[in-house]
């Protein structure tokens, strides 16, 4: 069983009031999660249970597919393979019927008091091993007093014209994966160019596999593009 603990509290470090900070992720009807909603302590969640449980699915789904917007299952997978595809998410196991379809969400708070929700659509029959997602970004929040819902009055998840008419004025379904992704750099990442974010995506992938902390090398570690002063280029790296 998969359980979800609370953080102690601790001193937000300097600057981090200036940030956008996760505060709940959602899984609707993928894979095993009929409708799991997690909550982040002061940006943070710690996943703890037995192996199979589901705590790195939850990475699969969430992160940092959701700021990376692709399906290549080597992107996907905790462990770089290609054996679980997002349709084997949604078909492969506790799926029933010829079609599924599957909300995945992130929510954000700034100190400001502005929200911005993230979130794809995914659907997939049995049919085809294609995908389709679709991709929405929003100022609401999901399942909030006067925010928006992922799903209609039978509990059924909505269609896209159904999410486009409940986004309304609030978002937007973007038409594509490419311009869902900038719209999440330039809102959550603003300082961070397009290369310097996918570095930045790149290091959550090598992070969140399960035998980093086990085996750590230094060296396959993504280190930002900082330009040193010229005296230190000349002399020999620490």
């Amino acid at each position: 069983m998969l359980t979800v603990t609370e953080l102690a509290p601790q001193r937000a470090a300097q600057g981090m009031d200036a940030r956008w900070v996760p505060v709940r992720a959602g899984i609707l009807n993928v894979w095993r999660y009929y409708d799991e909603v997690f909550e982040f302590h002061r940006g943070r969640l710690l996943l703890r249970g037995p192996n199979g449980s589901g705590k790195s699915k939850v990475l699969e789904l969430l992160l940092p597919y959701l700021l990376d917007a692709s399906l290549k299952p080597s992107r996907l997978s905790t462990f770089g393979g290609g054996e679980r595809t997002m349709h084997w998410n949604l078909m492969g196991d506790g799926a029933g019927g010829a079609t599924r379809v599957g909300y995945v969400w992130l929510e954000f708070r700034h100190a400001d008091g502005r929200w911005f929700t993230c979130g794809a659509r995914l659907q997939a029959t049995v049919h085809t091993k294609n995908v389709t997602a679709a991709y929405f970004t929003t100022d609401a929040r999901v399942d909030a007093p006067d925010g928006i819902r992922l799903v209609g009055e039978g509990g059924q998840p909505l269609t896209k014209a159904q999410l486009i008419d409940e986004l309304g004025p609030s978002g937007t379904v973007h038409e594509s994966a490419e311009s869902y992704r900038d719209v999440v750099r330039r809102t959550l990442y603003r300082e961070l160019n397009e290369q310097r974010y996918d570095s930045l995506l790149t290091a959550l992938r090598q992070l969140r596999t399960p035998q980093a902390v086990r085996t750590p090398r230094p060296g396959a570690a993504v280190r930002p593009a900082v330009q040193r002063p010229a005296a230190a280029r000349r002399g020999r790296d620490p």
